[in-house]
């Protein structure tokens, strides 16, 4: 029973202390404060992407950058996180290669085929074996390559690749924000979506705001000042849900959320005008679309629930058939 016992312990102990290096801890300044997702699966997949030959059309377009990364026809998702630059100097850093922040992107593909030869690709290019953990990282060293950044099979599928601190820790739970996993779970689940922890990033974000506003004219100045009243802000977009476009935001207070949905509201009665007088012009040449425009149009309204502020957007009726007519127009899609 003794010997048992003991068995246990040192068993417990042992795995105890391979979790603990499993992960590397994180300082709060090194918390993820922004995360994204791309589903090109839905997007290709949709109805809308379908006719539009999407999968296609993705691919020509990243054929013409030539910017030499994977192919995106063999990519279903791409989900990411990073924390905020330290200051919008230090954020200048990615102009000369530099990384000033932490960063992960998971790249799934749509098989293992592709996952490998996209690790393959790098290592022909350069890069180094780095054993952590049990497992097997890369790490470029070819001419340019940013330093502190690894790459990895983490499944059969899926390719991660990022900053030492974020890959070799492994615990997304351990990355985020508090603020950040806060918002991540009221993002609608779209093909496009992105959330980001404001309060996480307030530093940054004050600055960015307060440059943003020395160089702004009118009433700019004044919408880019709302952006303080908001805690977190997220944002979604799908070409097959009955929602086209979703932006929320949880604001500090009710009176905040208040002010933030005027000046949402002021900004897209703004968006309307404009949109009218393409409306007019559109209904010259397709009908349908100019309805459909004109409903999208109609639709822009900011609300507010206590503290909670979003702009929703319903797919108008007949929207995917005059988006289809116009790709015909301009020779896109089939």
């Amino acid at each position: 029973m003794r010997t048992a016992l003991l068995f246990s312990l040192l068993l417990v102990g042992l795995l105890g202390s391979h979790a603990q290096a499993q992960t590397v801890p994180i300082e709060e300044s090194q918390k993820a404060v922004l995360a994204f997702e791309l589903r090109l699966d839905m997007l290709r997949d949709s109805e809308l992407g379908k006719s539009l030959n999407l999968k296609d059309q993705i691919g020509e377009w990243a054929e013409q950058q030539g910017n030499g990364g994977p192919d995106p026809t063999t990519i279903s998702r791409i989900f990411g996180v990073a924390s905020a630059p330290e200051s919008m100097e230090a954020a200048q850093g990615f102009a000369t290669g530099q990384v000033p922040i932490e960063f992960s992107v998971k790249i799934d593909f749509v098989d293992a085929a592709s996952a490998d030869a996209f690790v393959a690709d790098a290592k022909e290019k350069g890069a180094e074996a780095v054993e952590k953990n049990g497992k097997t990282y890369y790490r470029p060293t070819n001419e340019g390559s940013p330093e502190g950044v690894v790459m990895h099979l983490a499944t059969s599928t899926t390719v991660e690749m990022g900053t030492d601190a974020y890959v070799f820790n492994g615990d997304l739970g351990q990355i985020l924000s508090s603020g950040l996993g806060e918002a991540w779970k009221k993002v609608p689940d779209d093909a496009i979506r992105m959330a980001m922890d404001l309060e996480g990033a307030k530093d940054f974000v004050a600055e960015a705001v307060a440059m943003g506003q020395e160089n702004a004219e009118g009433m700019t100045a004044a919408y880019l000042g709302l952006v303080d009243n908001a805690k977190n802000i997220r944002f979604g977009h799908d070409l097959s849900s009955k929602n086209i476009l979703t932006l929320q935001a949880t604001c500090t207070s009710e009176s905040d959320a208040e002010e933030l949905r005027g000046g949402l509201d002021s900004m897209l009665g703004m968006a309307q005008m404009g949109g009218g007088m393409m409306v007019g012009q559109l209904n010259q040449m397709d009908p349908a679309a100019g309805a459909a425009l004109k409903e999208l149009l109609d639709s822009l309204k900011a609300t507010s629930d206590g503290a909670e502020v979003g702009v929703v957007v319903p797919k108008p009726a007949g929207f995917d058939d005059a988006v289809k007519s116009a790709a015909e127009k301009f020779g896109l899609g089939n």
